[in-house]
């Protein structure tokens, strides 16, 4: 392995593989992609990946699309992230972010692909 190269974080007891990273940057968006669990043992790893791009003003889209698990503690990271940024979105969301979404109620904007969030979430043209 090379020196600079860490080995992937090790998956926390009790809880199933998660992983989370930068998907794409334009200067419209930025789009995060999450895959796995999101629970109480992973919830701070998809905060920390969010952390950085909340200051920005682009929107900013969680692609959950890949998400096979999600409890309270996850929905509270996606409403956290909604509250301090303006511009976040929650697009193409697996069947169990839905339900956790549907029965909780949550008010957070959710489109089906990237394009339509971008469209629905670019700011006011200037008058």
């Amino acid at each position: 392995m090379p020196q600079d190269a860490s080995p992937p974080a090790p998956v926390p007891p009790g809880s199933g593989p998660f992983a989370c990273r930068v998907l794409r940057e334009t200067a419209d968006a930025a789009t995060v992609s999450a895959c796995g669990e999101i629970d109480l043992a992973t919830k701070d790893r998809l905060h920390a990946a969010l952390t950085p791009l909340l200051a920005d003003e682009r929107a900013l889209l969680l692609d959950l699309s890949q998400i096979t698990f999600i409890d309270c503690s996850g929905l509270q990271v996606l409403q956290t992230a909604f509250r301090a940024h303006g511009r976040f979105a929650v697009i193409a969301p697996s069947v169990a972010v839905t339900r956790l979404l549907e029965l909780s109620g949550a008010q957070l904007p959710v489109y089906a692909s990237a394009d339509e969030a971008i469209r629905e979430l670019a700011p006011d043209p200037p008058r």
